[in-house]
């Protein structure tokens, strides 16, 4: 177990939204990232979104929190204890994620494909009776469906 600060730097400092170069950069709030899943709902800079207050500078690699959700202050987060395992168990871990993700990728990519045939098995009666490939007149004749 470590404390939080002795492994993450937290910014320190804040970036005017208003002056340049940070008001043509992007600007991602609370309610720019799906919760749960960290994903990036929408990219605006500070100017689109007419942002007035200090905001923090980040590169590629950091990782973005919200103060707001959830309700943690720096000094609470820096106080923070934190499993920190030994280097090779991070490989180890690090190596079978990427081994599960793998397969996960698989199936999904699979079953993009299963969606995508069965809207073409869906379309080809359809196409066919249209363009007159199959005739379903008799169909209906009787006031049945047997298509």
């Amino acid at each position: 177990m470590r404390k939080f600060s002795r492994e993450v730097a937290i910014a320190e400092g804040q970036a005017d939204p208003e002056s340049k170069p940070y008001i043509s950069m992007l600007l991602i709030g609370p309610g720019h990232v799906e919760s749960g899943t960290g994903r990036l709902l929408q990219r605006a800079t500070a100017a689109d979104q007419a942002a007035e207050s200090g905001k923090y500078f980040c590169r590629k690699g950091d990782v973005i929190y919200s103060k707001i959700r959830p309700a943690l202050n720096r000094g609470t987060l820096n106080e923070l204890r934190m499993l920190v395992p030994p280097l090779p168990e991070q490989v180890a871990i690090a190596a079978y994620l990427d081994a599960e993700t793998a397969k996960l990728d698989t199936l999904v990519a699979k079953i993009a494909e299963a969606v995508e045939r069965l809207q073409e098995y869906r379309a080809a009666p359809i196409t066919a009776a249209v363009t007159g490939k199959i005739d379903v007149r008799e169909c209906y004749q009787y006031g049945n469906s047997c298509c």
